[in-house]
C-alpha cells in the first residue's frame, strides 16, 4: 500500500508558545553571533552569518574550513526531542530565533551516542510532521519519517492545534456484517480495495466508517441460479441469507 503517494503536504503548523510539550520555549533568546559552529552529534562544521539582520547557516566542506584558517567552532545550542509514541530521537540546533534557522536532524544510534546519549524530552511538534484527516472520520493523524500516529486531543493541542490536510473522497470503510476493512481511494467513484491488518495498523489504525454496503458494491446472480454473489471493495464472495439480510436485501443484477 503506497501511503506516501496518497498524502499531500499538510498545512504549516502554528507552534505552541507555552507548556511542557513545546519547542518554542527552547529557542535561544538571541541569535548566535556570526562565526563557525559545531553540533554535538557529528563532526560537521557550519558557518552562521547575518545579512541585513537575517540569519543564514550552512554546512561547510573541509577545504572551506581550511581556507577560513581552521577556526575553532563554537557549539551551537542544541536540544534533543522525541514524540512519546516513537523511539526516534531528533536534535534541533538553534542558530537563530526564527524557526527556519533551526537545524533539525533525525539521529542514528551512532550520532546519539556521539552526543553522549542524552535523554530526549517530549516534544509537541517536530519539523517535517504532516497532519491529515480522512474523509471517513474526524480523527487527525500525524506522519513523520514513515511513522503514522493517531493523535489524542491533548497531543493535537500540544502540536499547536494544526489544521489537518483533508483527504477528500478517501478513507477507510467496512461492512456492518463483515470484519474486513477497505481503503477507499475514491468514495464517490466506489473504488477501493481490501487492506490487511498490518496495512491498517501502519496507517495509524483509523476507525473505519461502517455501512451496510460500501460505495460501488453490488450483488449479482447467474441465470438459472438462486445463489447470490456479493462483489465489493472489502468483501467478494457468495452470500448467505443472513449476510444478504444484513446488507439490506439489495436487489441482484445479472452477473
Amino acid at each position: 500500500m503506497h501511503r506516501r503517494t496518497r498524502r499531500a503536504l499538510a498545512a504549516l503548523l502554528a507552534l505552541v508558545t507555552s507548556g511542557t510539550l513545546t519547542l518554542v520555549t527552547a529557542a535561544p533568546a538571541t541569535a548566535q553571533p556570526d562565526g563557525f559552529y559545531s553540533v554535538p552529534y557529528s563532526g560537521t562544521i557550519y558557518r552562521h552569518y547575518h545579512d541585513d539582520a537575517y540569519g543564514f547557516h550552512y554546512a561547510i566542506t573541509y577545504q572551506e574550513w581550511l581556507d577560513a584558517g581552521r577556526p575553532s567552532p563554537r557549539r551551537v545550542p542544541t536540544e534533543f526531542v522525541k514524540y512519546p509514541w516513537s523511539a526516534d530521537i531528533y536534535a534541533v540546533s538553534f542558530f537563530d530565533t526564527p524557526s527556519d534557522q533551526w537545524e533539525w536532524k533525525k539521529l542514528t544510534f551512532a550520532e546519539w551516542s556521539r552526543a553522549g546519549k542524552p535523554v530526549p524530552r517530549t516534544a509537541g511538534w517536530i519539523e517535517g510532521s504532516r497532519y491529515y484527516q480522512w474523509a471517513t472520520s474526524s480523527e487527525i493523524f500525524v506522519e513523520l519519517d514513515g511513522q503514522v500516529h493517531k493523535l489524542t486531543f491533548n497531543q493535537w493541542k500540544a502540536a499547536g492545534s494544526p489544521s489537518p490536510y483533508y483527504q477528500a473522497d478517501q478513507g477507510f470503510m467496512k461492512l456492518t456484517w463483515d470484519s474486513s476493512i477497505a481503503y477507499m481511494y475514491s468514495i464517490g467513484g466506489g473504488s477501493g480495495y481490501r487492506v490487511n491488518y498490518a496495512e491498517w495498523r501502519a496507517e495509524g489504525s483509523p476507525t473505519p466508517k461502517v455501512q451496510r454496503m460500501l460505495p460501488g458494491d453490488y450483488v449479482c446472480s447467474f441465470l438459472g441460479s438462486d445463489d447470490l454473489l456479493y462483489i465489493g471493495s472489502s468483501f467478494t464472495d457468495w452470500l448467505s441469507y443472513q449476510q444478504w439480510k444484513s446488507a439490506g436485501f439489495p436487489a441482484p443484477t445479472p452477473c
